[in-house]
């Protein structure tokens, strides 16, 4: 066992490892914070193993993957200081740890575009008058681009584009969602590459006492004002599972586009068996958007509550 490697993890870590395996030192995660009387994070100390300096964590998953991850994205998330990156790299390199597949994907920085107009002040501009015709077309109000603080590009990389961004429970932008208000552009979305694990999108509106509404898109969460999160597509992430767990969120409505069927079951059975109750939206082949709020409303009011049987159904229905 790597001696010097289990005292640096420990430092950083700010706890004892206990013996998992022979290989393995168990620690309580820090990145999941659950099951605090449990240590579900491992890091492999085995200088003999082809899995030498690699850590995952059993409860949060943050680390799945091939093995796991190396140490070094685990120093990462929580802010190591750099003399232990330092230590780490001399402890990794003497073991011919290759580091090049943990470097993080480099992620935009998230601010607002330079050129950002606020749609809730008129214009007299035909960009103006494009952009917010094109948001009444998808049957966003007036209340809503105040509400979400809707705006627009008429230059730049996100010129003629609707910017919708996206608050996190603290108030601070954490993403937005670029969108061409003309039919025949060549890019629908453009928007900023970023760790969608570590995001939930419309945070600032959510009240985690409430029932979930999980959706694709923002203008289907903006479409159904009900404590809506869109999932930017159809994954639901790291951030947004751990929030579910730890406000005990006791009712999920799920609202994916009909092509989705197997990503809805996926999700049905993993919010089930953490008992959570799973209501059941089904839209046909519309998105909440092009339904309309009242027609939503009232597919959202009959949605149907799953049980296993009726799970079996919607599995036979693939």
């Amino acid at each position: 066992m790597e001696l010097r490697l289990l005292s640096l993890v420990e430092t950083a870590l700010h706890q004892t490892g206990s013996i998992y395996t022979g290989d393995e030192v168990s620690f309580h995660c820090p990145i999941c914070n659950l099951e605090m009387e449990k240590k579900k994070l491992v890091v492999n100390l085995n200088r003999d193993s082809n899995r030498f300096g690699y850590w995952h964590c059993w409860n949060c998953r943050e680390s799945m993957g091939t093995g796991g991850k190396t140490i070094y994205s685990l120093f990462k998330k929580i802010n190591t200081n750099q003399t232990s990156f330092s230590k780490l790299n001399e402890l990794l390199s003497e073991n011919h740890i290759k580091l090049h597949n943990t470097v993080e994907k480099k992620y935009d920085d998230i601010k607002l575009p330079n050129e950002f107009i606020s749609l809730a002040f008129k214009r007299f501009s035909p960009e103006y008058n494009n952009a917010f015709s094109y948001l009444i077309k998808r049957g966003v109000t007036y209340n809503d681009i105040i509400t979400y603080n809707i705006g627009y590009c008429e230059s730049g990389i996100y010129g003629k584009r609707i910017i919708v961004p996206s608050y996190d429970e603290n108030g601070l932008l954490n993403y937005f969602i670029s969108r061409s208000y003309y039919k025949n552009a060549y890019r629908k979305y453009k928007n900023p590459i970023v760790d969608k694990n570590s995001i939930i999108f419309f945070e600032s509106h959510i009240n985690y006492n409430f029932p979930l509404l999980l959706v694709e898109g923002v203008f289907d969460a903006i479409a159904a004002k009900r404590n809506a999160i869109p999932l930017i597509g159809k994954t639901i992430g790291t951030e947004l599972r751990k929030k579910i767990i730890t406000n005990k969120i006791k009712t999920i409505y799920l609202s994916l586009d009909s092509d989705a069927i197997k990503t809805s079951i996926k999700y049905i059975n993993e919010f089930m068996s953490n008992g959570i109750e799973v209501k059941l939206v089904k839209l046909n082949k519309n998105d909440p958007s092009d339904v309309g709020y009242k027609n939503f409303i009232q597919l959202y009011n009959n949605a149907e509550t799953m049980d296993f049987s009726e799970l079996i159904k919607l599995k036979l229905s693939v």
